[in-house]
């Protein structure tokens, strides 16, 4: 399972479109809402839980 950070999980949301807040590391409201439109958008479970199957989603957009 890949494992990620929270400044990593903001950082791939950004890159992905779907985060405009700073990446501080923290998830607070505006990540957490980012995480659940991101999992809607990729055909996910909505849940604002990043799990293996967002994480592996997220994991797509680190490099860019």
């Amino acid at each position: 399972m890949i494992k990620l950070s929270a400044k990593q999980i903001q950082k791939a949301l950004k890159n992905a479109g779907f985060y405009q807040g700073t990446i501080d590391g923290k998830i607070g409201p505006k990540t957490k809402a980012a995480i659940l439109k991101f999992q809607k958008a990729k055909g996910l479970k909505v849940d604002g839980i990043v799990g293996k199957r967002t994480s592996a989603a997220l994991n797509k957009y680190l490099s860019q």
